[in-house]
């Protein structure tokens, strides 16, 4: 587990100082290791984490818009606001 997170890490430039001093944290539903600890340190490998609403739920406690639905809102705001055209003007000038 530890030298596939190094060369995981590695192909993204990262280095593990100390690969043995890190501990499992966290495991996803197939047993796959998602998150370590080291001391006070907690890192995790969760991609789409805070786009479901019981995580968000339960990290905060409360009700809270998912990044899918204020990416939603977003748009509607843009298409409702903006002339049609206006976003591509402005990156190509």
């Amino acid at each position: 587990v530890w030298a596939d997170l190094g060369q995981r890490l590695a192909a993204v430039g990262l280095k593990v100082v100390d690969a043995a001093a890190l501990v499992t944290a966290l495991r996803d539903d197939h047993g796959t290791v998602i998150g370590w600890q080291r001391g006070p340190v907690l890192g995790v490998y969760a991609h789409g984490l805070f786009e479901s609403a019981a995580v968000m739920r339960a990290l905060f406690g409360a009700e809270v818009t998912t990044l899918d639905a204020s990416l939603d809102r977003l748009a509607d705001l843009v298409d409702r606001h903006f002339e049609p055209g206006v976003l591509n003007r402005c990156l190509r000038a």
